[in-house]
């Protein structure tokens, strides 16, 4: 995570003073950051990275099947995805990385996948990688999920 870090997160969660500044701050640093990625990203990752789309969504199950992933959510506020409560699936193809870091600030270790069903998701944020793009997700637990993959599609958009 570039723009909404777990450092990031503890201030906007912890200092009811700061946290808008910075809350503020790091939405417009990520928003200029995606506009200078044109049409390196998938349509429907651009279109996630127009709100807080998967601010709040829980984790509801993962399948991984050779170098496709599919991750099952339930939205946690209305947008993109649609209403509070709908179920949207994010699918990425030709994944060449899928990280979970675990929420221990001074431990990088990696989680097992079954220990993200139920996790509610904090933030995300997009970028271009050698292989395609990167999505990374900022958990409220503190951890992280980072994919790095081809393709992107959002089955419920």
């Amino acid at each position: 995570m570039k723009f909404f870090t777990r450092e990031w997160w503890l201030v906007v969660n912890q200092n009811p003073g700061a946290s808008r500044e910075a809350a503020e701050a790091a939405f417009a640093r990520y928003a200029e950051h995606t506009r200078t990625l044109g049409e390196r990203l998938p349509s429907d990752a651009v279109q996630l990275t127009s709100g807080c789309a998967l601010h709040d969504a829980v984790v509801r199950g993962i399948e991984r099947k050779g170098r496709t992933l599919r991750i099952r959510l339930t939205t946690g506020c209305d947008g993109v995805l649609g209403k509070e409560g709908s179920d949207v699936v994010l699918v990425y193809s030709g994944v060449a990385r899928f990280e979970i870091v675990g929420a221990d600030m001074d431990c990088e270790s990696r989680r097992p996948v079954e220990t993200l069903v139920g996790e509610c998701i904090g933030y995300d944020e997009f970028d271009v990688a050698p292989s395609g793009f990167e999505h990374m997700m900022l958990l409220a637990s503190g951890g992280e999920i980072v994919i790095e993959a081809r393709g992107f599609s959002a089955e419920g958009l």
